[in-house]
């Protein structure tokens, strides 16, 4: 998976999914476009990864293109938090 094009242009929040009907990642779809609005004022895109040898797990990618932290469910908050703490923060 290419993220180099997101590098210092956007976060991300990587979701690794053995499929794209598994629970886990259809809830967390849903939490994301619930918050859509919150997320992309932070500059944070959801990008998806199927491959049927992963477990569900998710990522949240820096500007830097570094793991930030790693999450079993979505939580926007906890997200919005360490966000805002990070040096370049909500930008806008």
């Amino acid at each position: 998976m290419q993220l180099k094009k997101y590098r210092w242009k956007n976060r991300l929040i990587v979701v690794d999914t053995p499929s794209y009907k598994n629970e886990d990642y259809l809830k967390t779809k849903k939490i994301y476009e619930k918050n859509i609005k919150r997320f992309h004022k932070r500059f944070i895109k959801l990008i998806s990864n199927r491959n049927k040898d992963n477990k569900f797990k998710i990522n949240l990618i820096g500007f830097d293109g570094l793991i930030k932290k790693k999450f079993n469910i979505l939580e926007p908050e906890e997200i919005f938090k360490i966000v805002d703490k990070m040096p370049l923060g909500k930008i806008m």
